[in-house]
């Protein structure tokens, strides 16, 4: 089913570091490179981010699911 998809990224204190709004996407896997979701390690003013552990959710109407990343440079 389709549905609205929003990506939230935190640092691992839990402050928000940005959000991507994916819009309204089909059910089904997205791992090709031009169809996944695709974070350039910025924030949300344009700063780079440091390296380190991140925690993104992943949110729809009826789905949320929250996972770690690690950002090394």
């Amino acid at each position: 089913q389709s549905a609205r998809m929003t990506i939230h990224i935190y640092e691992s204190t839990g402050r928000w570091v940005r959000t991507l709004d994916l819009g309204q996407k089909p059910a089904g896997f997205y791992t090709s490179r031009a169809t996944a979701a695709y974070w350039d390690g910025r924030n949300d003013t344009g700063e780079r981010v440091s390296s380190g552990l991140y925690f993104y959710r992943l949110q729809t109407d009826h789905f949320s699911a929250m996972r770690k990343m690690l950002i090394v440079k």
